[in-house]
């Protein structure tokens, strides 16, 4: 504990005084205090003429830090967002890409089904196929037909989307 006439306060530039006594350790408290708010206060009121950091009050530095990894998590979400759509498109390309094919291939599997049934019939240059071989490939063909669209047509749309 401080004796009554021994303490020394510090004035605003530095100086001690000689004159000022204590009551208690709480009224150095208070003027301490008193001297962080004027000191504020101060700075505050002035105006900053050049940006360095020392300068700059520190709530302000502060929140420009909080602006700039706000934009950076902006542009990080945009780079994943733009990447997903990147990979949902190239998916749906590959999906479209199969699907043509498959449309293809099922078109050249009914023009031959249709040409083997003509010259079946017509018996051009004495095509001649057993009847139970004939309606053998004409069911399988048009049975692999029917389920390849299915199966084609439940992936492309599927029921329940998984996320």
């Amino acid at each position: 504990m401080e004796e009554k006439g021994s303490s020394k306060a510090k004035t605003g530039n530095g100086q001690t005084d000689q004159g000022v006594t204590n009551k208690s350790p709480l009224s150095s408290f208070e003027q301490i205090l008193a001297e962080i708010r004027t000191t504020s206060s101060h700075a505050r009121n002035t105006k900053l003429t050049s940006t360095s950091s020392a300068q700059v009050p520190a709530t302000t530095t502060f929140q420009s830090l909080i602006d700039k990894e706000k934009v950076r998590a902006r542009a990080l979400d945009n780079e994943k967002k733009q990447a997903e759509n990147g990979l949902i498109n190239k998916n749906q390309a590959l999906k479209q890409l199969t699907l043509i094919l498959l449309f293809v291939l099922l078109f050249v599997e009914s023009i031959t089904l249709f040409v083997l049934t003509f010259f079946q019939g017509f018996k051009f240059y004495n095509f001649d196929l057993d009847h139970i071989t004939l309606r053998i490939v004409i069911v399988a063909t048009l049975v692999q037909i029917s389920a390849m669209l299915t199966i084609a047509v439940r992936h492309l749309f599927p029921a329940h989307r998984n996320k």
